[in-house]
C-alpha cells in the first residue's frame, strides 16, 4: 500500500497523541518513487507540531539496535529538522520512509534526543516505532483504502454475469434454470423462473454506474443478489452449505476450477465437507453478502468503531481478488 504526501500527513493528525509525548515514530513503506520528492512534500510545522521526514538507508532490522539505529537516522538526516527553526516546535511526529515492511517487534524505548533536536534537546524521552497503517485508524470503511467503490463495481459486474448464464441457459435448458431460481429463491412454491430470470435483468438495468452500486435485501427487493443475501440472512452455517449444493448442482460441470474464498468466507464455513462446486458456490454466496456489508458500512460509517486503514486495505484487496475470479468462473459454467 503506497501512500500520498497529503494522505500521510492526514493519517499521522488522526492519530492521537499519548500523554506527556513529545515525540513519536512512525514508518512508511515508500517504494514506487523518489523518497526525496516525497519527504519534501510532507515536511512540516503546523502551529506547536512537526512532522518530519527522514529516509531510511541502513539499520532497523535488530531489535536490540532500535535506539542506536534511530540516533544515527537522527544524525545523517539533521538537515531535515530545519524546518523546525525559528518555530516554537512542542511535539516533533518523525516519518521515517523506508523501501520495505517494518519487521521489528513494538515497544516503547527511551532514547537521549541530540543537542540540536527541535524538543527536549539533550533530554532522554521515550518513543516506539509504529507502522503508519497499523497504527492510524480511519471510520470503517469510509476511507480511501477500503477501495469501496470498486468493490461495488466488481459486485455488480459478477450479478451481471451471474444473470447473463442463466438468460442463456433459459433458452437451451429452462429446466436447470428453475432448478436455480427455486434454490435462489429459498425453497417453498415454485416461482416461475422465467419472471425470475427478467426480473434480475431488470433490476441490474437500473443501475446507471456500477461503481455506485449497492444491493438492496429488502424484503420487495427482486434482484438476483437480493435473492442470494437472504440466503446468507435467513440460514445458518450448516444450511447455507447445503444451499450452496442445490445451486451447484444446477450447472452440468463446474468443478474446473477451485475458487480461493475469501477469510471472511474461510471463517463461516460449514463444518460439514464440500465439494468443490459446492465450495464455490458457497464462497459466491458469502462474498456477495461481505460486500454487501461493507458497503453498507461505508454509508453509514460514523455508526462503526474505527479501525486501521491497512486492515482495510487488506480486507479489500482479498473480496475484490475474489469477485474477478468468481467472474471469470460464473462466465464459464455450462
Amino acid at each position: 500500500m503506497e501512500y500520498t504526501a497529503n494522505r500521510i500527513v492526514e493519517l499521522v493528525e488522526s492519530i492521537t497523541w499519548h500523554p506527556g509525548r513529545v515525540l513519536r515514530i512512525f514508518w512508511v513503506r515508500h517504494s514506487l518513487e523518489s523518497r526525496q520528492a516525497l519527504a519534501v512534500e510532507i515536511s512540516r510545522v503546523v502551529g506547536t507540531e512537526a512532522i518530519v521526514p527522514l529516509i531510511v538507508r541502513e539499520g532497523f532490522e535488530n531489535a536490540n539496535a532500535v535506539m542506536s539505529d534511530v540516533q544515527k537516522a537522527f544524525s545523517a538526516n539533521r538537515n531535515a529538522f530545519d524546518c523546525c527553526q525559528g518555530k516554537h516546535v512542542e511535539r516533533v511526529s518523525v516519518i521515517l520512509l523506508a523501501k520495505e515492511d517494518f519487521k521489528l517487534p513494538q515497544g516503547a524505548s527511551p532514547v537521549i534526543l541530540p543537542q540540536w533536536f527541535p524538543v527536549k534537546a539533550g533530554h532522554e524521552t521515550f518513543f516506539e516505532i509504529a507502522d503508519l497503517a497499523m497504527t492510524a485508524e480511519a471510520a470503517l470503511l469510509d476511507c480511501p483504502e477500503a477501495r469501496i467503490e470498486q468493490i461495488a463495481e466488481f459486485t455488480y459486474k459478477l450479478e451481471a454475469e451471474l444473470v447473463a448464464r442463466l438468460a442463456s441457459l433459459q433458452l437451451s435448458e429452462p429446466a436447470r434454470v428453475r432448478q436455480f431460481v427455486a434454490a435462489a429463491h429459498g425453497g417453498g412454491a415454485e416461482p416461475d423462473a422465467l419472471a425470475s430470470v427478467s426480473d434480475y435483468q431488470q433490476e441490474l438495468g437500473k443501475t446507471i454506474d456500477p461503481r455506485a452500486y449497492r444491493p438492496n435485501a429488502a424484503k420487495e427487493a427482486k434482484s438476483l443478489i437480493s435473492r442470494l443475501l437472504k440466503l446468507v440472512l435467513h440460514n445458518p452455517p450448516k444450511q447455507l452449505g447445503v444451499v450452496a449444493s442445490q445451486l451447484a448442482d444446477c450447472f452440468t460441470d463446474s468443478s474446473y476450477v477451485t475458487l480461493k474464498p475469501t477469510l471472511f468466507a474461510v471463517m463461516s464455513r460449514p463444518a460439514a465437507k464440500m465439494n468443490v462446486e459446492a465450495a464455490n458456490w458457497h464462497s459466491i454466496l458469502l462474498a456477495f453478502y461481505q460486500s454487501y456489508q461493507l458497503m453498507n458500512g461505508a454509508a453509514h460509517a460514523g455508526e462503526y468503531p474505527h479501525y486501521s486503514v491497512s486492515l482495510q486495505f487488506v480486507s479489500s484487496v482479498d473480496l475484490r481478488s475474489f469477485l474477478f475470479a468468481a467472474r471469470s468462473y460464473v462466465g464459464g459454467l455450462t
